[in-house]
C-alpha cells in the first residue's frame, strides 16, 4: 500500500494495536485517530 510512498515527507506515524473497524472507510478511521489523539487537520 504504501511501496511507492515517499516517506520523507511524513511527519508522524501513528500505530495502534487493536481491532480496526473500515466500515467507514480510511476516511471515517481518519476522523476517529483525529478525535482520539486530539489532532487536528495538519496543513503544510
Amino acid at each position: 500500500m504504501l511501496n511507492d510512498a515517499d516517506i520523507s515527507r511524513f511527519r508522524h506515524v501513528y500505530v495502534f494495536v487493536g481491532k480496526t473497524d473500515l466500515r467507514k472507510g480510511i476516511d471515517g478511521l481518519s476522523t476517529l485517530v483525529k478525535q482520539k489523539f486530539q489532532l487536528g487537520d495538519q496543513k503544510q
